[in-house]
């Protein structure tokens, strides 16, 4: 997979949705909750107790993905339970970690070749 998805949590140890609708995903919580989160998932990552509030945690998130070589990636709210969009004026509704990797994998190809 050429881009990365990270989730954002904290203090919603097992009470994660967004996880079910990627292939692969890394949950991001305070370091201090990651024997929690393990527990109820795979790909936890820790953040440093210093990092407070989300601008500051997305931020690490940021940097975190630079230093680890990765080009693109997406951040999703912890409790996200499917991708939408309009074509004319009907919602159509994505929950399928498949569908929703192939048009992930699609934009972001696009945006480079653009």
């Amino acid at each position: 997979m050429k881009y990365k998805v990270y989730i954002p949590s904290m203090g919603r140890s097992g009470k994660v949705t967004s996880n079910k609708l990627f292939l692969e995903s890394s949950i991001v919580c305070p370091e201090r909750e990651v024997k929690e989160y393990k527990k109820h998932y795979k790909g936890v990552i820790g953040v440093p107790d210093k990092i407070k509030g989300i601008t500051a945690t997305r931020n690490w998130i940021l940097d975190y993905n630079k230093k680890n070589k990765n080009s693109w990636h997406i951040q999703v709210d912890d409790d996200a339970r499917s991708f939408h969009k309009y074509e004319k004026t009907e919602l159509i509704k994505f929950t399928d970690p498949e569908r929703i990797h192939t048009i992930l994998e699609t934009m972001f190809l696009m945006t480079e070749e653009i």
